[in-house]
Parts: structure tokens; C-alpha cells; sequence
């Protein structure tokens, strides 16, 4: 079983330092997923 706990940090983590850093609205929510999505890959007791 997969914990999903912590996809949602990952999200706002990466996308506050995109957004920070003045990179587009697009790219902010396309690398923010993708942090999600690995986040999630994870298995918890890993």
C-alpha cells in the first residue's frame, strides 16, 4: 500500500520556489505535478 501523505507538501514546496523565482504560471503547475507524482512513488515504509 502507498501513503499519498506529503504529495501535497512536495506541490506547494516546489511551486512557492518557482513562483519566487518568476518562472511562468504553466511551468510552476507542470513541475509542481511532477514533484507530486514522484512524491507519491514512494512507498512510505521505504
Amino acid at each position: 500500500m502507498r501513503s499519498i501523505a506529503g504529495a501535497g507538501d512536495a506541490y506547494l514546496a516546489i511551486t512557492v520556489l518557482c513562483a519566487a523565482a518568476g518562472h511562468p504560471i504553466d511551468m510552476i503547475g507542470f513541475v509542481g505535478n511532477a514533484v507530486g507524482a514522484l512524491a507519491v512513488r514512494i512507498a512510505s515504509s521505504e
